[in-house]
């Protein structure tokens, strides 16, 4: 994979998106702009029809389409407008038959849609907060918003281009409630280290993105069919992530779990795939950038979901989540779709293919997802597997190749106080491994390291030591490789960016870092700071 993998949609493939978020009835083909009947029907000065009351009314929607439920099942369901809602419900579209809706947006206490959606199906059933991947409403909890009147505005299209629209104002009474297990608010920050920039000063300028690249480029990749859309995807989803664990606010936490929910719900069984070469019953996800087309790809699946996982455990060892029952029914569906089609998936098709893989990078990936599942499992039976892929390409030794992680690492031959390492599994010839899949590989270290697993405080500093010596040595120049040679571009986004969070001096240079500035930098910049922050364990 060349390191543009790492990059953002451009060109075409940033029209599409733009195509399908913000202008449905258009299409990209040169400069041409394609109209939908309705709109060839009407002189170019009309003036938009007036509103009809959000009741009843004819057309594609009304206002009692939109309904509430306590279950994630539906049952019991009522209109949601005029109704109280107290802790976790269910809010979901049930269309008439045959209205041919494809596609639904919801805007919270937006009626006039000047902001973008809080989240979008494009599935029945229609889920504000997702669909599980069997089917069930993801419940979401209304003590994240105040008390008082609120309103959800729905914005409906159907295959042809026709739209509509309703808003439903209903009541949250939170304060009668019993209390269970709420979330607590975002905990007060530590000061910085002194000559640091704040936590506060990196979430200001993550929320200059963070909207823009929802819409245009997440929110659209989590609801993609195509596997090659993860890839992308996993850098919001590490994003939102990390913000969350720098200030404890929910509403990063629940941007990613959005993401994690659209991309089970798109999920079909592999025997329906048409083009997919196992036709089994795991559900899964085909990619058109295949080789031949229309194929099932591990790489593109354990490359996001390594960030899955990793959220998934941010809720598992939070009780404030944990407990709280809207988070632990999303984390329960979440673990279980993870263990059966993504890691029990691709190691019964075969482990020496498409776990123990080829390349450093790509097997860290592995690693860190069975890391992750290993310390999250309650399936005894499972969990020795996920221990041993762990322990194999950390430091064991995989069973199709004679070497580890572990004795990849060898004294840079300049800087023997940097690591030095080869992508190939076994070799210690420069180059070495490329500085852009070397993210890679530190994201999955960092987090092991930070876990208490089998790699030291010393292994970090070697590492920063690569970075700060080997591959940046002075401002304005980056090395390709991590034995210092070629051109890089400096883009350390992912696993190298959080080698901040170890050394005060990287976090004040990455402060300054002018490549790569989207959310994962600066949520990423926002953490590591967070993280020297706190006081040093016993």
């Amino acid at each position: 994979m060349s390191k543009l993998s790492g990059r953002r949609p451009r060109g075409l493939a940033l029209c599409f998106v733009l195509s399908l978020v913000l202008l449905p009835a258009c299409s990209c083909e040169g400069d041409k702009r394609l109209e939908s009947p309705a709109e060839r029907s009407e002189p170019d000065d009309a003036e938009p029809p007036a509103p009809t009351p959000t009741g009843e009314r004819p057309g594609l929607f009304n206002a009692s389409a939109l309904q509430v439920s306590r279950s994630p099942g539906r049952e019991e369901a009522q209109a949601l407008a005029g109704s109280t809602l107290q802790g976790s419900v269910a809010i979901f579209v049930a269309p008439r038959p045959g209205s041919g809706i494809t596609r639904v947006e919801f805007f919270l206490d937006a009626p006039t849609r000047q902001r973008s959606p809080m989240s979008l199906a494009l599935r029945a059933p229609f889920d504000f907060a997702g669909t599980a991947w069997d089917g069930r409403a993801t419940l979401y909890d209304t003590r994240q918003f105040a008390d008082g009147d609120h309103s959800l505005t729905v914005v409906v299209r159907d295959a042809g281009f026709r739209a509509d629209e309703a808003t439903a104002s209903f009541t949250v009474a939170n304060a009668s409630a019993p209390a269970l297990a709420p979330v607590l608010p975002p905990t007060l920050v530590p000061p910085a280290p002194p000559g640091l920039r704040t936590v506060d000063a990196w979430e200001r300028l993550f929320l200059n993105v963070w909207e823009r690249e929802h819409l245009t480029d997440s929110l659209p990749r989590s609801t993609s069919t195509d596997s090659w859309d993860f890839y992308g995807l996993a850098y919001g989803l590490d994003a939102n992530t990390a913000m969350y664990r720098a200030t404890g606010r929910t509403v990063y936490l629940d941007r990613a779990l959005l993401y994690v929910n659209n991309l089970v719900g798109t999920a079909r069984v592999s025997l329906s795939l048409p083009q997919s070469q196992f036709k089994d019953g795991f559900l899964g996800w085909a990619s058109t950038l295949s080789d031949p087309e229309g194929q099932e790809v591990p790489l593109y699946e354990s490359y996001c979901w390594r960030y899955v996982t990793r959220l998934l455990r941010v809720i598992r060892e939070t009780p404030e989540l944990y407990d709280n029952t809207a988070y632990r029914s999303q984390y329960e569906r979440l673990l279980a779709f993870t263990e059966k089609n993504i890691f029990e998936k691709w190691f019964v098709r075969g482990a020496d293919a498409f776990i123990y893989r080829s390349r450093t990078h790509m097997a860290a990936h592995w690693a860190f997802i069975a890391m992750d599942l290993a310390l999250m499992t309650a399936d005894a039976t499972a969990r020795p597997t996920y221990q041993a892929v762990f322990d194999n390409i950390n430091e064991q030794g995989l069973p199709n190749f004679s070497a580890s992680l572990r004795a990849q690492l060898v004294p840079h031959p300049l800087h023997p106080d940097a690591w030095f390492w080869s992508d190939r599994w076994g070799s210690h010839e420069p180059p070495g491994q490329d500085v852009a899949h070397a993210n890679g590989v530190l994201a999955f270290l960092v987090e092991a390291h930070d876990a208490g697993l089998t790699w030291t405080d010393d292994d970090l500093r070697r590492f920063t030591a690569t970075l700060n010596t080997v591959v940046w040595p002075v401002e304005g120049t980056y090395a390709e490789y991590v034995d210092g040679s070629g051109n890089g571009d400096g883009w350390f986004n992912d696993g190298l960016m959080k080698l901040g969070r170890y050394d005060l001096g990287l976090q004040r240079r990455l402060e300054q870092h002018r490549v790569g500035q989207n959310s994962q930098f600066f949520a990423n910049g926002a953490l590591n700071v967070r993280i020297l922050s706190e006081p040093p364990g016993p």
